[in-house]
Formats: C-alpha cells, structure tokens, sequence
C-alpha cells in the first residue's frame, strides 16, 4: 500500500501524466471523453455540505461548523491522481455525504469564565479556553470545531481496541488518517485497471469515496458515547483529543477505584480475639 511519506512522488508521477486518464496513465477512454479537461483543481464550498444545525441544550452557547470530513484543501486536494479521477466521475467533495456539524465559536458569542468576561472565546487564556471548550462538548456531545486539523497528537496504548493497531505509539494527525484512507482507495483503483475493462463503473469511485466519509462521520459520533476516545484517530482539534483523553483518565480511574473496592469486599472479616472469662 502506498504510504503517506510517497504522496509527493505521487502527485509528480501525476503531474507528468496531465494528458493521459488518471484511471491508468494511458489514451482517454470512452467513459472519459467529456470529462477529458478535468483537473487537479478543488474548491473548498462548506454551504453546499448542508449540515444540520447544532442546537443549543444548556447555557453553554456555540454555532455550528460546516465541517469537511474528507478535508477538501488539506486532504483531498493533496491526492492529485485520485482527485482526477473523480472529476472523471463527477464526484464533488462538497456534497453532503461528506459533511457534519460541530460546535464552534462564532464573533457574536461571549463567555464568563471564573468572574472573567463576558467576552469573546480568543480574549481568555489557554486554561479558560480548555473549560469553554470542554463544557461545550460536553453538553453538545461533540467534537470541538477550532482551529486547524493538522496537529500531531500521540494515541495511548489503552485505546487500542478502537484504533489501528498500526498507529498505537505513533504520532498521527486527522489529515495524515484521513489522506491514508484516500491513498487506500487510489491504490485499488490502480491495481484493479479499470480503463481495461469495457463495464461502467464509475459510480464505484464515487461509493469508495462516501465510504470514507461514512466510516470517518462513524468515529466523530463515538465522542457522544461515555467513551470519547473511540473517536480516535480522527480528531479535529487538539482540545478535543485532550477531552477524550481526560475522559479515558476519569474512566480508567473509577473502574480501578471499583476494582479495589471489589477486592476489599472479597476479603474475610478480620478475626477477632477470644473475650476471656470475667472471674466472679
């Protein structure tokens, strides 16, 4: 499979190959001859996602992002091969098998934190953003929606039965997962030689590419579950990932304050000594 590290090899191969179809670097076929001027080119349109909008449930006020769960810019735009061939299909990435909606800030939102505001979140400090942050994703039971995706976060041992057992103790990011699984379908695509083949099977670029979508939606929906972590790797911001993680901490500690507790229930009833016999 081609790793994250041959994306720039990737994309020069490609590069070279502007007037051959993406499908297998070879003359344009049928199924392509409309399509023949396709490029590399993609526009990041967050309206055209049709996310639903988050409501407010609580005193902790936030708006939604019209989040891209295959990044446009940052991910899709940077597998330049399979970003052709889609256009071949008529794919777009701003469709709204791709979307959902996060809480977020917006210029017209202020809080009070520890006597401190109202303001607007960015005037607060990093401690009092953490507690803005995580009281909104608490109560909204999503994934905090500020800033870029592109921090690097380390996944602990103990979420392994979420993750890929591939990514425990290495340090990933939500572009690098999200680019791997793009890099997944791109290699299928080339491997299975499509262009040779005289069936119609464009629409299964297009399934391939909503099924990324889907299983990427999948784990940002885990975080409303008593075990945010499940989200991982797929965290689109860093205070969302140091909430999972405080969650993972909280829970990890009571099952071991529940285990020690079960312990000293097990254990028999201390012996007392004998009372001895009062003489009359």
């Amino acid at each position: 499979m081609t790793q994250i590290g041959e994306l720039a090899s990737v994309n020069a191969t490609d590069e070279k190959n502007d007037d051959n179809c993406p499908f297998c670097y070879k003359k344009w076929h049928k199924f392509a001859t409309k399509q023949a001027n396709a490029t590399a080119k993609v526009t990041s349109k967050p309206k055209q996602l049709d996310c639903d909008v988050l409501a407010v449930k609580g005193n902790w006020k936030h708006t939604t992002a019209r989040h891209h769960l295959i990044s446009a810019i940052q991910c899709y735009a940077q597998v330049r091969r399979l970003v052709r061939m889609a256009a071949m299909v008529k794919y777009d990435i701003n469709d709204p098998p791709n979307g959902i909606g996060l809480p977020t800030v917006a210029n017209n939102i202020t809080y009070t934190v520890n006597g401190v505001g109202p303001q607007k979140f960015g005037k607060f400090d990093d401690d009092e953003k953490v507690e803005i942050a995580f009281n909104v994703m608490r109560q909204a039971k999503a994934q905090w929606h500020v800033g870029h995706h592109a921090f690097d976060v380390e996944i602990p041992d103990d979420w392994a039965d979420e993750v890929d057992d591939s990514l425990l103790g290495h340090t990933v990011s939500y572009d690098q997962s999200v680019i791997k699984e793009l890099l997944k379908i791109l290699d299928a695509w080339v491997d299975a030689e499509w262009c040779a083949e005289d069936e119609d099977k464009s629409n299964d670029l297009i399934k391939d590419m909503d099924q990324v979508s889907e299983l990427i939606k999948n784990k940002l929906k885990m975080f409303a579950t008593d075990q945010p972590s499940s989200s991982a790797p797929f965290f689109v911001s860093y205070l969302a990932f140091r909430y999972a993680e405080q969650q993972s901490n909280l829970k990890k500690r009571k099952q071991d304050a529940d285990e020690d507790a079960m312990e000293d229930d097990d254990d028999p009833p201390p012996v007392l000594p004998a009372r001895k016999k009062l003489k009359v």
